[in-house]
């Protein structure tokens, strides 16, 4: 019923032909801490690991890839409804200054990606005082 009413809203009457609308694919993001790294976590269910690409520059990290439609059939299929998504993303992660660049570990099991940075452990002075300013 929940379905029938989103699909109403969005001006589709029941038992009519949904045209192929493919959403893009833009798989978000958890980034967290330990004492030793920064460990990023991607859902990427369905992606072939050849096409994810990794890289890191200035601290920021850049993860891209292709998602590809599973269509094999010589006719075009024709959706009732498609709510998952394909199609090319990238993605740019700012990393924190601490973070060893040179430690990039990148690992694919089971539809998650996952990144692994080390931490170098030095902090900025900027971070270790605070600085009270009064307002005049």
């Amino acid at each position: 019923i929940f379905g029938q009413t989103a699909d109403r809203a969005n001006g589709i009457r029941p038992g009519s032909m949904v045209m192929n609308q493919v959403r893009s694919f833009n798989p978000g993001y958890d980034l967290k801490q330990n004492d030793k790294a920064y460990v990023v976590t991607l859902d990427m269910p369905g992606m072939d690991k050849a096409k994810i690409n990794v890289e890191v520059k200035g601290n920021v990290l850049y993860i891209s890839g292709e998602r590809s439609a599973e269509s094999k059939e010589e006719q075009p299929n024709r959706y009732y409804r498609q709510e998952r998504s394909f199609g090319y993303f990238s993605r740019a992660i700012p990393l924190p200054h601490d973070a060893k660049e040179e430690s990039l570990q990148a690992k694919y099991d089971n539809g998650v990606l996952t990144v692994t940075v080390e931490r170098t452990g030095s902090v900025l002075k900027s971070q270790e005082q605070v600085q009270k300013i009064d307002v005049k």
